[in-house]
């Protein structure tokens, strides 16, 4: 999971655009899967080191969901969903700073 497209792409947002992210995550409006929540969570509490244990996938999986029996695929979407969730906040940003010049 560390040399994902999802933790690639989190890695290089600094601070305050993870704080954003947060915002734009919870909204209602663009998200309504509260496991992906979980997972942003998670991950954004790896920031800044991101330790390559720690974002492990059967660790994560473990970390948000206890004793439930490992689902590759099921993560994999998770993973998948959350990176285009991330991918559209940065659209979104990007619109809105092209908006304002």
């Amino acid at each position: 999971m560390n040399n994902s497209g999802l933790i690639l792409l989190v890695k290089s947002l600094d601070k305050t655009r993870l704080k954003e992210l947060n915002s734009f995550i919870r909204s209602p409006y663009f998200n309504t899967n509260k496991a992906l929540i979980k997972l942003f969570e998670y991950i954004r509490k790896q920031f800044p080191e991101y330790p390559a244990e720690k974002l492990e996938k059967e660790y994560v999986f473990k970390k948000l969901f206890g004793k439930a029996e490992y689902n590759d695929g099921f993560f994999r979407v998770l993973m998948s969903n959350l990176q285009q969730l991330t991918e559209e906040y940065l659209a979104v940003n990007a619109f809105r700073r092209e908006s304002i010049l």
